[in-house]
C-alpha cells in the first residue's frame, strides 16, 4: 500500500557525529514510509557529512553550510517541507523504535484541525544508561506555558498551517526559539496523546545553557505580551534562584570542604 508522505522530519546538526547516525537511522528504519527526512548541517568539520552521504539516497533533502544560529537552521529545513505535518528530531535525539510511524499514522489523519500533537518523550542520560524522566502527552499543562516551555519539541508534531499563520523561527532567538514561537498564538490548540515516540539525551543546548535559556524565556514572554513586565522579571529571577540552589545542593560536599 502506498502511503502519502504526511510527515516531514527536520534534523539539524553541527559536529555531533558521535550521535548523529543513530538519529538518522531511527527515522530511516521505520516500518511505515510516510516521512520526508530533511537534514540541515551547520558546516560540520567532524564525520557528520560522511554520515549524511552514507544515507543520502534515502534523505529527501540535505545541505551543509554555516548557519546564523539554530533558528536559521530550523527555517532552512522548513523551507523544504512539502508535508502536512512537521517534526524536529535533532542530532541528540532519536525515535523510540521502528514502529513509531505505524503507531501515529492514524493520529495524523484524524487530528488535522489541531496546531500540534504532543506525544511523550523519554529523557535519558548522555550514555542512555539512565532514564531521567518521561514528559509530554497528558502530563502537558498548557496553562504553565506562560511561565516556561512545557512542550517537548522532540515528541511534538506540528501542523504546517501553524507556521503559515504564525511565521517561522525568529533569528533573534539563538536559543528557546521553540518556546517563543509557541507564545505567538493565543489559545494554542493541542492534542495530547500518551504514546512515547522519541528519546532525548540530557545535556542538549537548552539544558546545558539554562541561565541563557531563562533569559530568552523572559524575552519571549515580553515580546509576545504573555505576562505583565514585572511578572516576566520575577519568573526570571525565581528561575535563577532555583538553578543556584540545585547547584549548591549538588556540590554541597565541595563547599563544606572549603569552609
Amino acid at each position: 500500500m502506498n502511503y502519502k508522505k504526511l510527515l516531514s522530519i527536520i534534523t539539524i546538526n553541527k559536529n555531533n557525529g558521535k550521535f548523529f547516525e543513530k538519529t538518522l537511522s531511527s527515522v530511516l528504519k521505520q516500518t511505515l514510509d510516510i516521512c520526508d527526512l530533511i537534514v540541515i548541517d551547520g558546516g560540520s568539520t567532524d564525520k557528520s557529512v560522511n554520515v549524511i552521504r552514507k544515507y543520502s539516497s534515502k534523505i529527501f533533502y540535505w545541505s551543509s553550510s554555516k548557519d546564523i544560529n539554530i533558528s536559521d537552521a530550523f527555517n532552512k529545513g522548513l523551507s523544504q517541507v512539502r508535508s502536512e505535518w512537521i517534526m524536529f528530531i535533532n542530532s541528540d535525539d532519536f525515535l523510540l523504535n521502528k514502529y513509531v510511524f505505524s503507531k501515529i499514522y492514524k493520529d495524523l489523519l484524524i487530528f488535522k484541525k489541531f496546531d500540534m500533537i504532543v506525544y511523550k518523550v523519554n529523557l535519558k542520560s548522555r550514555d542512555l544508561k539512565k532514564t531521567i524522566g518521561c514528559f509530554g502527552g497528558s502530563d502537558t499543562n498548557i496553562k504553565k506555558l506562560k511561565f516556561y516551555n512545557v512542550i517537548p519539541h522532540q515528541a511534538t508534531i506540528i501542523n504546517k498551517n501553524f507556521f503559515a499563520k504564525n511565521g517561522m523561527y525568529s533569528l533573534d532567538f539563538p536559543i528557546a526559539q521553540d518556546y517563543e514561537i509557541l507564545l505567538r498564538k493565543k489559545n494554542l490548540k493541542i492534542k495530547k496523546i500518551n504514546k512515547i515516540v522519541s528519546v532525548m539525551r540530557d545535556g542538549g543546548v537548552t539544558n546545558s545553557n539554562r541561565l541563557k535559556a531563562l533569559h530568552y524565556f523572559m524575552k519571549a514572554q515580553i515580546k509576545n505580551n504573555v505576562n505583565p513586565l514585572l511578572m516576566c522579571y520575577s519568573i526570571y529571577i525565581f528561575g535563577i534562584i532555583k538553578i543556584l540552589i540545585k547547584f549548591f545542593l549538588k556540590n554541597k560536599s565541595i563547599f563544606s570542604k572549603t569552609l
